[in-house]
């Protein structure tokens, strides 16, 4: 029962800590941003930290804080239609 608390806690922690680190956007997108991690952390956490062996509040905290990160990453790389044509061209044996 403690071990679901602290879980929860570090999630909600977490959370916080991705809603301040995006003081530049609005509140809106800096709501949905923070919704998105905390959910990510909490729906991933178990899986994860079961196929790794490690500690689920650890686990927790580090999908929910750093998976914002890795989700901005993502959409930038995808949302870049040149870096994707160099990408494909250079798969299928064209370009450099």
């Amino acid at each position: 029962m403690m071990d679901n608390v602290k879980f929860y806690i570090a999630i909600i922690a977490s959370a916080i800590f991705v809603y301040e680190s995006n003081k530049d956007k609005t509140f809106l997108s800096r709501f949905f941003i923070t919704v998105s991690s905390a959910g990510l952390g909490f729906s991933v956490a178990p899986e994860l930290s079961s196929y790794v062996g490690g500690s689920l509040t650890l686990t927790g905290i580090l999908i929910t804080a750093l998976g914002f990160l890795v989700l901005e990453v993502m959409f930038a790389i995808i949302s870049d239609v040149s870096f994707i044509k160099k990408l494909i061209s250079k798969r299928v044996g064209g370009g450099e």
